[in-house]
């Protein structure tokens, strides 16, 4: 049986080069973006977490504090550190291109599904979306979340991707 050549623009050879670029250009100028008030307040309180305090008792939050629970496996924040902190906004935004590279593929059968991940790399709203926030994290599991729900739609993929949904609420 032959198999089905790729285009240059359903790739996943392109795909994984373009992941390659944003993902070292990202992890090139973590440190380098504009500090936030809201990213101030995460750090903060992942390092009082990692003092022993205990969130909710010790003080308020507004969310659920996985992520600060996550963020406070870190050593001590200071400016040689705060990459490691925007770190998880990273991987999160870096495999959202490659679900919207489902999506678009799999989903809305895009021959020109690369596109979707460029465009989202190159979205004005991804460097904010790199700080020491919950957002590239929340993106990444809504994204997956929809590509299991509507794009496979198997009882088991329905099943994960209400449990990436609510992961990403969260």
């Amino acid at each position: 049986m032959e198999r089905r050549q790729e285009s240059i623009l359903q790739s996943r050879a392109v795909l994984m080069a373009i992941m390659a670029v944003f993902g070292l250009a990202g992890l090139l100028n973590l440190g380098l973006f504009r500090h936030d008030y809201d990213e101030g307040q995460y750090i903060a309180l992942a390092h009082a977490i990692a003092g022993g305090e205990v969130a909710f008792r010790d003080f308020f939050y507004h969310q659920p504090a996985y992520y600060l629970y996550l963020l406070s496996w870190l050593p001590a924040p200071n400016t040689e550190t705060l990459w490691l902190y925007r770190l998880p906004a990273l991987i999160g935004s870096l495999f959202t291109g490659l679900v919207l590279y489902w999506i678009a593929r799999d989903g809305l059968k895009m021959r020109l599904a690369i596109i979707a991940p460029l465009l989202f790399y190159a979205s004005l709203l991804i460097e904010p979306g790199l700080q020491a926030l919950p957002h590239g994290l929340m993106v990444f599991c809504t994204a997956l979340g929809f590509y299991l729900i509507f794009v496979r739609g198997e009882r088991r993929h329905v099943i994960g991707g209400a449990a990436f949904m609510a992961v990403g609420v969260c």
